[in-house]
């Protein structure tokens, strides 16, 4: 029987880390009992730093029961400073073939959103103010639908 036991140490909020790789930069990507992920890079690949603005990362995540079975459900937000070439290239390619996230809490846990076959889909936004004390940059929002809960690696 599954026992849910009083958690031990801190518990401490907030996004300390955000990785990303694309679909096809996988050699492998099993998920192991207990949702665990277990990933190999094609030669070359590996998981790209995201810079985002301070304190405008966050995500949440939802399940439901379907006819189909348990959906889970996982959208993130954030911004990235600055209008300019290798951002909206790299944006290109998020909304053109997907993403897969790697995100470390503020507790150390690396949970990863997506997989290969279902990645994360994108959605971006340009942000031109009219005040220089306004931010410049692009609005990026990601969201994924899984029949199973995001992987912890």
């Amino acid at each position: 029987m599954t026992t849910i036991a009083k958690h031990t140490g801190q518990n401490a909020g907030g996004i300390s880390k955000v990785e990303f790789a694309f679909p096809n930069e996988f050699a492998s990507f099993a998920v192991l009992p207990l949702f665990k992920a277990h990933v190999h890079f094609i030669q070359g690949a590996n998981w790209k730093e995201l810079y985002a603005t301070a304190h405008t990362f966050s995500g949440d995540g939802n399940s439901e029961t379907t006819p189909a079975g348990q959906l889970y459900k996982y959208a993130f937000k954030f911004h990235c400073p600055k209008d300019r070439a290798d951002l909206i290239q790299a944006f290109y390619e998020f909304q053109a073939y997907g993403v897969i996230l790697r995100v470390t809490d503020g507790n150390s846990l690396v949970r990863i959103y997506g997989t290969p076959s279902n990645p994360l889909t994108a959605k971006s936004k340009l942000l031109l103010p009219g005040e220089v004390q306004n931010f410049n940059g692009y609005e990026i929002a990601l969201e994924g639908v899984s029949p199973d809960p995001a992987c912890i690696e």
